[in-house]
């Protein structure tokens, strides 16, 4: 499974003036690449010149190969073009009339190839909205409209919600009145970055592995549970991050239900992106955790359950020093219990050297 990225901008950006493009070389540094391709997609303004120009000043500054796709004028191979693309940025403008422009191109089931193939969306205002389920617009002169998107994001989004006046009490005059659950409102100069562990939540095939079902969540909503959650320190649990040497994200790993009388605590892992399956990365980043835990920590004893068909994940646990199966039935699933004990693991990893680097002093 590739890594799936979406940066969508409230407002601002090269459209306005360069600046210090900020976000924008944010955008390039998702492509670990010294010259990413990236395409312009100025529909939602009427292909505009200008705008076509700044973007070209912007990203040949960050030393992008630069391209641009028109369709009021003689409009080249679409799938050829966006399928050879790093980056896709889209930019500001009538979101409704854009998105019937590229209805009719199929220009919508194109991008939608793109994103699954990994090459990373982006854009501001009318291409930040698009990529939700619904959007909250000013295509039409005289009101706000809530129109259908491209629905690669659940959720509704709203642009410029610092920026235009009229915004802030037209989100809370629909969710007053119920009309919309939730909205996810972005800020002028802001970028909302939505990636991976999202679609790994809803993946069904990683769900059925943690017996456990797709979240059925929009990402607004997503996004609230994490933040909430990852804003709390607590002495029961720790959460991380797999990242592999290039810093992409493939995956998360944990320790929790800590019992402090015990010195116990069960461990979980997933490595989200399937492309790195079979790959020994599991293997080493179990290992990694259980390192940490045991030299970090007062936790003398760690255990975990996985499915008792997941027969590679219990290969990977024995190499990370995990022993003593033991099926236990839980509910309607059969799950193998298995642990380790501290002072067996670092005897059996005795030679193991691993520097703990505190986040405050990494790059």
């Amino acid at each position: 499974m590739s890594n799936k990225n979406i940066v969508a901008i409230g407002g601002g950006g090269f459209g306005r003036s360069l600046g210090e493009l900020k976000i924008e070389k944010y955008i390039t540094s998702l492509v670990k690449k010294e010259r990413p391709k990236i395409c312009f997609i100025p529909t939602a303004s009427g292909d505009n010149d200008s705008y076509k120009l700044n973007f070209y000043r912007a990203f040949s500054k960050l030393n992008c190969i630069t391209s641009h796709l028109d369709f009021f004028s003689r409009t080249e191979n679409l799938e050829k073009k966006i399928l050879s693309q790093d980056i896709i940025y889209v930019g500001g403008g009538n979101t409704k009339s854009m998105l019937a422009v590229w209805k009719e191109w199929d220009l919508h089931n194109i991008l939608k190839i793109a994103y699954e193939k990994g090459i990373i969306m982006s854009g501001v205002s009318a291409g930040a909205i698009c990529w939700f389920d619904q959007g909250i617009t000013d295509s039409f002169s005289d009101k706000l409209e809530i129109i259908n998107c491209l629905g690669i994001i659940k959720g509704i989004a709203c642009p410029h919600y610092d920026e235009e006046k009229e915004r802030e009490p037209f989100v809370k005059k629909i969710i007053k009145n119920q009309i919309i659950d939730s909205c996810l409102c972005i800020e002028g100069n802001c970028a909302l970055h939505i990636k991976n562990d999202f679609y790994w939540r809803t993946d069904k095939e990683l769900s059925e592995l943690d017996a456990t079902l797709p979240i059925n969540l929009s990402f607004e909503q997503f996004e609230r549970i994490s933040i909430n959650d990852l804003s709390k320190s607590s002495q029961w649990s720790e959460k991380f991050s797999i990242d592999n040497f290039d810093k992409k994200h493939i995956g998360n790993c944990m320790f929790y239900d800590v019992n402090r009388w015990e010195k116990s605590c069960e461990f979980g892992i997933m490595i989200g992106d399937k492309s790195y399956w079979n790959g020994g990365y599991g293997t080493d980043a179990s290992i990694g955790m259980l390192y940490y835990i045991f030299n970090e920590t007062e936790i003398e004893n760690i255990y975990l359950h996985t499915l008792k068909s997941n027969i590679r994940a219990q290969k990977a646990f024995k190499k990370a020093g995990f022993e003593s199966p033991k099926h236990i039935k839980k509910g309607r699933y059969d799950f193998i219990k298995m642990t380790t004990e501290k002072n067996l693991w670092l005897e059996k990893f005795k030679d193991l050297k691993i520097k703990i680097i505190p986040e405050e002093e990494q790059d």
